[in-house]
């Protein structure tokens, strides 16, 4: 129901408004035909509104419409910055400027602040770097005299191994052998000694007991001897056993694992020196990039420092906002929050002047690219400027774009041919698309023609009263018609339906 209701007054609207124009077209039009001193001229000057005079002209076919005159190249301003200020200055609008005169200006202490801590962040991770950077020639000397270390350590472990298995290992194991020996030869002579000393004693008659006792002490030493030697002949052969079991096995496992011990701690040696060093290398990498992207940051708020002031990049007359965004116009004023390439001022190159239109669904046909036009601007209707239209869009859209059941217009263009100081951008004018002119045409208004049973004809003024004249039509405009035969020059018609109105009567 509501929808209903909307688009019921928005006809009537539409209505009420086409009836205004053509009520005040046709007085313009009635009041400028008005001359003569006939019967019908008398009845024009009486009621200049309702009455027409025949006359030949020029017949234009087209399509009349509005538009707004506008820059087809504008320098928009914007802040351009991504940092969070307020403007402090601003042009006033509509003030004539100079190319690089100043626009606007914006607050940059907040700015400056971030560049000055900027710069001292970098000179302080400069310091912290060189610092670091004489800690990693310390640490580099430290690690080289580790890996020294444990270099010299394998390489004694590896001499001291080399050296058993070489040398000290077969000299202990000989000097063993050489002792088994030697105590075997020395129990063999001792036995050989015993034994024959004993054969001696048992062979011999003493003739003295001195001198069988002195025998006997001597045997018993001997014998003492032989069992001395055994002892000692034992204890060789079990020393060599004890080496080559025990001793010898033992002493080279010892060394093996020593050299085993060297060999890992000189790799844990270079695996750690390897870290650490790459950890400060690491720690150092990591200052210099932060560095960089310091130092980045800092050439980055610089540069935003010159443009914290706005120039005129023309000479040219200045617009808050985007005339070009239905929701362009900003309410620009010292104070406001500035926002990152959002346009605050225009300036419109008059030089080349365009006008945008809506052209209506059912004028499409009529009208195409590279018709030629003539614009007049509403204050100034005596103002006549040639144009040619240059863009007409492929889709419609609807006149009121959230309004489904809006009538449907094409966003199109006309490009003005020509210069005056009295146009302007921003400025309301009348624009006359035309088709066609068909040259020295007898002409009525279109209301003055009526028809009846598939016929036309007119009312034209009378001495008496009026009469019904058939005529017949050719081309017509919105506004005129153009009448091939019941007519002539200078006859007056009416434009109205006389027997309906009490004017005449």
């Amino acid at each position: 129901m509501l929808l209903k209701r909307k688009k019921l007054l928005f006809s009537i609207a539409l209505a009420i408004v086409a009836l205004g124009v053509a009520f005040y077209a046709l007085r313009i039009r009635s009041a400028g035909d008005g001359a003569g001193g006939s019967a019908g001229d008398k009845a024009a000057k009486n009621n200049p509104d309702r009455f027409y005079k025949v006359k030949r002209t020029d017949l234009v076919i087209g399509v009349s419409l509005s538009g707004t005159v506008n820059a087809k190249k504008k320098y928009k301003i914007a802040y351009e910055v991504p940092f969070n200020t307020k403007l402090i200055y601003v042009v006033d609008e509509n003030s004539q400027v100079k190319k690089g005169q100043v626009l606007a200006r914006y607050e940059t202490e907040t700015l400056k602040q971030k560049i000055d801590d900027l710069k001292l962040a970098i000179e302080n991770k400069k310091k912290s770097l060189e610092i670091a950077k004489k800690e990693r020639e310390i640490l580099v000397s430290s690690n080289n005299a580790d890996i020294a270390a444990a270099e010299n350590r394998l390489v004694e472990a590896e001499e001291a191994f080399n050296k058993y298995i070489k040398y000290d290992g077969p000299r202990q194991k000989d000097n063993l052998m050489l002792a088994v020996e030697t105590a075997e030869q020395k129990l063999k002579e001792a036995e050989s000694q015993y034994a024959e000393d004993l054969d001696l004693f048992n062979n011999t008659i003493f003739s003295k007991e001195s001198d069988m006792t002195a025998a006997k002490l001597r045997l018993s030493g001997l014998e003492k001897n032989v069992k001395s030697q055994k002892t000692a002949y034992n204890n060789a052969v079990l020393n060599l056993k004890i080496f080559k079991r025990y001793t010898n096995p033992n002493t080279l496992t010892t060394l093996e694992n020593k050299l085993n011990e060297a060999k890992l701690n000189l790799e844990k040696v270079k695996i750690s020196t390897r870290s650490k060093l790459r950890q400060h290398d690491d720690s150092i990498y990591s200052q210099e990039i932060s560095i960089k992207k310091l130092e980045a940051d800092w050439n980055k708020y610089s540069g935003f420092m010159p443009k914290m002031t706005l120039y005129s990049p023309v000479d040219g007359i200045v617009v808050y906002g985007d005339p070009d965004k239905r929701w362009g116009k900003v309410d620009v004023k010292v104070g406001m929050d500035a926002k990152r390439n959002r346009v605050i001022l225009t300036i419109p190159d008059l030089s080349e002047l365009i006008v945008d239109f809506d052209l209506p669904e059912q004028y499409r046909p009529k009208v195409k690219k590279d018709d030629k036009a003539i614009i007049s601007p509403e204050s100034m209707p005596t103002l006549k400027l040639d144009g040619v239209v240059s863009k007409i869009e492929s889709l419609p859209v609807n006149q009121i774009r959230w309004d489904p059941y809006s009538p449907k217009i094409y966003k199109s263009r006309i490009d003005v041919i020509g210069k005056s100081k009295n146009l302007v951008s921003g400025m309301n004018v009348n624009i006359r698309i035309i088709r066609s002119i068909l040259k020295n045409r007898l002409i009525v208004p279109i209301e003055s023609v009526f028809e009846k049973n598939g016929k036309y004809f007119v009312y034209v003024k009378t001495a008496s009263k009026y009469k019904e004249a058939p005529v017949e039509i050719g081309k017509a405009n919105e506004n005129f018609v153009e009448v091939t035969s019941g007519l002539k020059e200078g006859d007056v018609v009416y434009l109205f339906r006389p027997f309906q109105s009490s004017v005449e009567r």
